[in-house]
């Protein structure tokens, strides 16, 4: 196991002047790196209730529920596009509000 942050989007309904979709991030434990193809890594993490989500290595977001699924992505995906989404990425992770991984789980539960 592993340090790592992890970040999403999520619902903040009544933001004044703001953006609905508002970053988050926290530091969890996670399991990996595996290999995506492609140049790609990612690591798996387990939310509160026992599931999988795979974060992106670089980045930190929360690109899927299996290694299986996001490597049948890669293969099918675009290289520059999913390079472009990672720099994206690692924007949103800079400019994310970082709580306490309880906090995260649950505002993500709200999407």
């Amino acid at each position: 196991m592993t340090k790592m942050d992890i970040y999403t989007e999520c619902y903040q309904p009544f933001r004044m002047g703001g953006d609905l979709r508002e970053p988050i991030s926290c530091t969890v434990e996670a399991l990996g790196p595996f290999d995506l193809g492609k140049g790609f890594e990612a690591y798996v993490v387990c939310d509160p209730d026992g599931k999988t989500v795979v974060a992106e290595a670089i980045s930190g977001g929360l690109v899927g529920d299996t290694i299986e699924n996001v490597r049948k992505d890669v293969s099918e995906g675009n290289d520059a596009a999913m390079a472009r989404q990672l720099d994206e990425g690692k924007e949103v992770m800079a400019r994310s509000r970082h709580i306490e991984a309880d906090e995260f789980w649950a505002m993500r539960k709200r999407r």
